[in-house]
């Protein structure tokens, strides 16, 4: 939606999601990067008004440290979830010169598993179809503007199959579970695609499989996942 970003422009998105199948639900979580192209005291985002938001965070530019851009973020409790926009207030405005390293947002929500962008297709299957407006309505974004860069990570038990029309980069064990990671370039939140499937015999999971699953496609790997391993204050 273009005219929420007058004065800034997402340059990246990240999206995770944590499902459960047992009660229908999924946690999820968004980082979206972002350019200052105009002085501004807030920001908006296309986000569903059904999301119970966990946490909103904004990021701003502190310091280089061995060239790497290190931010500083900050707890938001006065943001306002209305009409599908959550609108999250800046502390102080930024203006394309003060701010010219950019900042970034997260957010963390419970959503439903329930129509129209993200369904449980049978016991087995949840599918997630972003077209025709629904991104909005599975994680926080904007529809139909171009992402220079999109990760899509998913978590799951072992033996559960991921599939995304982007492109896999590794899947990796962290925490006793398995993490799917998928990227792309210069793409829309609307076209994004991904399947969850439970695996039909979870007692017979093939260890030797879920090992070579850990190993990460390093020589498909085309950027690394932004770090929010950055210093926090409230």
């Amino acid at each position: 939606m273009s005219d929420l970003l007058q004065t800034v422009q997402p340059t990246a998105i990240l999206f995770s999601v944590d499902p459960d199948f047992s009660n229908q639900t999924y946690k999820g979580h968004v980082k979206i990067d972002y350019d200052v192209t105009g002085e501004t005291s807030e920001v908006q985002i296309q986000t569903s008004s059904d999301f119970q938001i966990q946490d909103v965070r904004v990021a701003l530019f502190y310091e280089f440290n061995q060239g790497s851009k290190v931010f500083v973020s900050h707890c938001v409790e006065d943001y306002t979830l209305e009409n599908d926009i959550l609108t999250i207030p800046m502390r102080e405005p930024l203006n394309p010169e003060k701010d010219e390293n950019g900042f970034y947002i997260t957010v963390d929500y419970i959503g439903q598993v329930q129509g129209p962008g993200y369904n449980q297709i049978n016991e087995e299957t949840q599918e997630a179809n972003l077209g025709e407006g629904r991104a909005h309505t599975v994680f926080p974004s904007y529809e139909g503007i171009s992402y220079p860069r999109i990760w899509l990570s998913v978590y799951s038990d072992y033996g559960v199959t991921v599939d995304s029309n982007l492109t896999r980069t590794n899947s990796n064990e962290t925490d006793g579970r398995m993490k799917h990671n998928f990227y792309g370039e210069n793409q829309t939140a609307d076209e994004l695609f991904f399947s969850i499937t439970l695996p039909s015999n979870p007692e017979g999971e093939n260890t030797e499989q879920q090992q070579e699953e850990t190993e990460p496609a390093a020589e498909e790997q085309p950027q690394e996942e932004p770090s929010e391993e950055e210093p926090q204050q409230e």
